[in-house]
């Protein structure tokens, strides 16, 4: 890891090595140059391979939160407009409370404007299934961080409408370009088509680097206030049916406000 068969040497080598990883985050990432060609390109699979996880767990996350928002905005949207409209009225002769109401109607009215225009198609559970089955399949075939330079633009716009498709829950948008993918429109990785060392160890400590990108993302989307209230919520059909009881019980509070001023 003879000195190389004494057993001393090798747990020394052994300390050495987890020092390196450990300092490689802080000091620059480490490449370890005296590796030939085949292995550069062993570690270089395995580390296109933990990206494409890696970046599949942040993609659903973010779904997972769309999904919500959508959700909420489809079910309470109307509610919540009407409450934050007559909260402008109830505060008509009160300028510094009706100013912040009129700032939260405003924001709420803009997140309703831009929900509307991309409207989430219905899927049943082994739809879903599939979609995500699919678009994971897909990935695989297209992720922009795999590939060559000169094909990295390319893949890119592949990959963001891939991603905007999935998000949409479109079976069909999904399934179109994948076919496409495997019926030999695919970005070959740099693993599979690079042959020079050096071009291997760059490709490599870009990986390194984006993938602890990623993970330091999904460790902030999870750290956030807006995914721990979600996640705490075991099951969406109640939650929203009775936040629904709450607000319609809060806008005939706000109606009789109205009447009293």
């Amino acid at each position: 890891m003879g000195i190389m068969k004494n057993p001393i040497f090798r747990r020394l080598s052994g300390v050495l090595a987890k020092i390196q990883r450990f300092l490689a985050p802080k000091q620059g990432i480490i490449v370890d140059t005296s590796t030939g060609v085949a292995g550069l390109k062993r570690e270089l699979k395995i580390l296109e391979n933990q990206l494409h996880a890696t970046d599949n767990e942040k993609i659903e996350l973010e779904k997972f939160l769309s999904d919500f928002h959508y959700r909420h905005t489809r079910e309470l949207g109307s509610i919540l407009m009407e409450i934050l409209r007559l909260r402008m009225i109830l505060y008509r002769v009160d300028q510094k409370k009706y100013e912040e109401a009129k700032r939260d109607e405003e924001r709420y009215r803009k997140h309703i404007r831009i929900a509307r225009k991309k409207p989430k198609h219905k899927l049943n559970g082994e739809e879903k299934k599939e979609l995500k089955k699919r678009f994971r399949k897909a990935t695989l075939l297209c992720h922009p961080d795999k590939v060559s330079e000169k094909l990295k633009e390319e893949a890119e716009k592949t990959f963001i409408s891939l991603k905007k498709a999935y998000d949409l829950n479109d079976l069909k948008k999904v399934t179109e370009i994948l076919t496409r993918l495997e019926k030999g429109h695919y970005f070959q990785s740099v693993s599979d088509t690079v042959l020079e060392k050096e071009l291997l160890m760059a490709k490599i400590k870009k990986l390194r680097i984006r993938i602890k990108e990623l993970e330091e993302e999904i460790e902030s989307i999870k750290n956030s206030y807006t995914y721990k209230e979600i996640i705490a919520i075991d099951n969406w059909d109640v939650y929203f049916r009775e936040m629904k009881v709450k607000l319609k019980k809060e806008l005939e509070e706000i109606k009789k406000q109205i009447k009293l001023v």
